[in-house]
């Protein structure tokens, strides 16, 4: 589809879309607020199979583990890194948000793309802990698949990061993950 736009004809995609919505509002984007919609979505279906799978399989909601669910290939940030790294580093991956660990591999803090787009040309050059960077929620491998669950629900947090006995990053897990895992619990 073709939308013309003062003499422009663009594509209709997403970039045509912040284009017009900038032009229209100024330094507003409409486009912005759909990554925080579909992050609503995903509380929703966690909360609504983790309540059926509450009445289901209460037992094997206690007995699985987070060390089961997460995924342990993580692509972190550094402490030192700076906000174009960042934004590097975001731009060859999906994800929303990232970890920033020390040289130890513990968690110092967690950096997500929202935010990071609100960031000026000036600051690329800062480094994370300077600008953009929160505290992050951790929790230890052996933390049961319901007692997340219903952290995730009541923080409405969509990511949590997992740590060893020494607090080392070993994993992260998502609403999504946790969703998918109880729908294998509800289907076994």
């Amino acid at each position: 589809m073709l939308v013309f736009f003062g003499g422009w004809t663009f594509r209709y995609s997403r970039v045509a879309a912040n284009a017009v919505s900038y032009a229209v509002s100024g330094k507003y984007s409409f486009y912005t607020l759909q990554p925080r919609t579909r992050v609503k979505a995903e509380e929703l279906a966690l909360e609504r199979f983790f309540l059926e799978a509450e009445k289901v399989v209460p037992e094997k909601l206690q007995k699985t583990l987070v060390s089961e669910v997460m995924t342990t290939k993580l692509i972190v940030l550094h402490q030192g890194s700076t906000v174009k790294d960042a934004l590097d580093t975001f731009e060859g991956t999906n994800l929303r948000v990232l970890p920033v660990i020390d040289t130890f591999g513990h968690v110092v803090g967690v950096v997500n793309l929202e935010d990071m787009a609100y960031g000026d040309v000036k600051r690329y050059s800062l480094s994370l802990s300077e600008t953009i960077i929160y505290n992050l929620v951790l929790i230890s491998e052996q933390s049961s698949l319901e007692k997340v669950a219903q952290f995730m629900m009541e923080k409405e947090e969509d990511h949590i990061f997992v740590v060893d006995k020494e607090e080392k990053l070993i994993g992260v897990v998502s609403g999504i993950d946790i969703v998918k895992k109880i729908i294998e619990l509800l289907s076994s």
